[in-house]
């Protein structure tokens, strides 16, 4: 159970060892020769000698350095190789991923073009790492528009040789996609998962974040086919939180935490920290979505929501532990300078902070995220920002968007002649829903 001593245990241990990975970390990680690294002694004075040296020892090293999360010691190496006549891509390759996971966008930018310039050295895999970061920086500073980053991104994702996480995002991003039923969806999204897990059964790593992205994908169909089928239940059953549909959605809900709870602890036990506390992020908010969403179908009255309605106390206390446990995370983040997670762990917050009408508290948060967006010049992180701040929150959309659904489906109805509650109210309680997950996918926890 991830409680707060769990959270805090896991914490001390990551500022100690500062092994917190930005979230693509371990898909960037470069092939180096089997065992521990023999080469690489970081002494206490970070001892450095010529540029022909610095370069040839990055040139040599860097791939391990990049998967052992050692940022600044090669960021230090490469402030110290100047004038240096031109690098190899390997080193700018190595040195722009080390400015990009430590916020210096721009200089990450100089650097991976140098290495996109003779990409062709790199195998198909690395060549896709490369342009994402590339893309991604310039997503973050506004350079690149948000459509045109998921053009390109697109592209990246239909190569077969993109690597792991392309190979995932595709799967994932063809669910949300609308091309397909969500049925369909998640079974291909199965299939790659366990093809690619196969492919590389001992990357712990690799395969607690492709569970994780199996878990996003099924919140979106399991809160998605609630607000379809509670269409059903709207002003025709009194408590549609008795009714068959809401209870066979809770089954869902227990066997999917059931998988979440053991993926955290899974990740626990493998001291993947970033997992652990984005894990810990996703049900901390899907407990504010499941929250939301009960407590605005219990209070729907004729054409709207009654949004003056108080959230029970139980659930009020739900979302504030896990305002406490997202400052925790948010800290950790601010600690070793992940900045994008500390600005989405913060934007969650404000999430949680304004359903339950904190106002102070948004205040603050809303400053504290517009203080990183401006200290870092993430301008593609402003227009997000912009519209969460203005009304673009989930529960708000939720309410504009379902208002104006059920609203619409009744007006069409009685247009056309339809009854409305044609049927008894004892009907659609016990009406039979329909659910695209039926059988979850099992999370194979094998220890080797």
């Amino acid at each position: 159970m991830l409680d707060d001593a769990a959270l805090s245990a896991i914490y001390r241990e990551t500022f100690d060892k500062g092994i917190l990975f930005s979230q693509l970390n371990q898909h960037l990680k470069f092939a180096v020769t089997d065992g521990k690294p023999g080469g690489i002694i970081i002494d206490g004075d970070n001892e450095v000698y010529s540029v022909a040296e610095n370069m040839a020892y990055i040139d040599q090293f860097g791939p391990e350095l990049i998967n052992g999360q050692h940022f600044n010691f090669i960021i230090e190496i490469e402030q110290r190789t100047h004038p240096r006549p031109e690098a190899t891509p390997r080193f700018n390759l190595v040195c722009g991923i080390a400015y990009f996971q430590r916020g210096n966008l721009y200089k990450a930018i100089e650097l991976l073009k140098l290495a996109q310039q003779k990409s062709e050295v790199f195998e198909q895999d690395i060549q896709a790492m490369l342009t994402y970061t590339l893309l991604n920086a310039k997503f973050l500073l506004g350079i690149m528009s948000k459509d045109d980053f998921e053009n390109e991104m697109s592209k990246i994702t239909e190569n077969q040789d993109s690597g792991t996480f392309f190979e995932i995002e595709k799967a994932y991003n063809e669910i949300s996609s609308n091309r397909v039923k969500p049925a369909d969806g998640i079974k291909a999204l199965y299939t790659t998962i366990n093809d690619i897990i196969k492919k590389d059964e001992k990357n712990f790593h690799m395969r607690i974040t492709a569970y994780a992205k199996i878990l996003d994908a099924e919140a979106v169909i399991l809160f998605h086919e609630l607000e379809m089928n509670f269409t059903y239940l709207i002003n025709r059953v009194k408590d549609p939180l008795k009714s068959q549909t809401y209870l066979e959605w809770l089954e869902l809900e227990a066997a999917y935490l059931k998988r979440m709870d053991a993926l955290l602890e899974f990740a626990m036990d493998n001291k993947y920290f970033l997992a652990v506390s984005n894990l810990a992020s996703s049900k901390i908010m899907w407990n504010y979505k499941r929250i939301f969403h009960s407590h605005l179908f219990q209070h729907w009255k004729k054409n709207s929501f009654q949004l003056d309605k108080a959230l029970n106390k139980e659930d009020f206390e739900i979302l504030l532990n896990g305002l406490v446990k997202l400052d925790k995370i948010a800290g950790t983040y601010e600690m070793l300078e992940h900045r994008e997670n500390m600005i989405s762990c913060l934007n969650n917050k404000y999430e949680i902070l304004h359903f339950i009408g904190q106002d102070e508290e948004i205040e603050v948060t809303k400053t504290k995220i517009l203080e990183i967006i401006e200290a870092n010049d993430f301008v593609g992180l402003k227009a997000k920002y912009n519209e969460m701040i203005n009304g673009k929150t989930p529960h708000e959309k939720f309410i504009k968007d379902y208002t104006e659904r059920i609203n619409g489906i009744q007006k069409l109805m009685k247009k056309c002649g339809v009854p409305v509650y044609k049927e008894s109210e004892d009907f659609f309680l016990k009406r039979k829903p329909e659910w695209s997950i039926k059988n979850f996918f099992e999370f194979d926890f094998i220890k080797l």
